[in-house]
């Protein structure tokens, strides 16, 4: 459809998610639209990840505990993926972490992302 109506599509904001095969095929997909950039969601936290517990005590006006992911989404006043609601990273889990990105940003490259 964007090569009939003579338009271009040079990223996403659905993003793809997934592993394995799965990944490889939706990355596939956005190459054969030519998008050439994209976000890779590795999903949510892992069992061994901190944070998958409601932190005790009351929590701020406007802020919500995500039980799926162990993250507490602060108030508007506040950016979501910062501040003093979230809870703390282990050098173990910003490690994983990293690989993870790396690992992705690598099989982006192959389709071209």
């Amino acid at each position: 459809m964007l090569d009939r109506l003579g338009l271009t599509m040079p990223s996403t904001h659905a993003g793809a998610t997934g592993t394995g095969a799965e990944l490889e095929k939706q990355l596939g997909g956005f190459q054969i639209m030519g998008i050439k950039y994209t976000e890779i969601s590795t999903g949510r936290r892992g069992p061994d990840e901190p944070g998958r517990q409601r932190p005790a005590g009351p929590l701020p006006p406007g802020a919500y505990f995500d039980a799926g992911t162990g993250v507490v989404h602060n108030a508007f006043t506040e950016a979501e993926a910062f501040g003093p609601y979230q809870p703390p990273a282990t050098l173990e889990s910003v490690k994983r972490r990293a690989a993870q990105l790396n690992a992705d940003g690598r099989l982006a490259r192959k389709f071209g992302m």
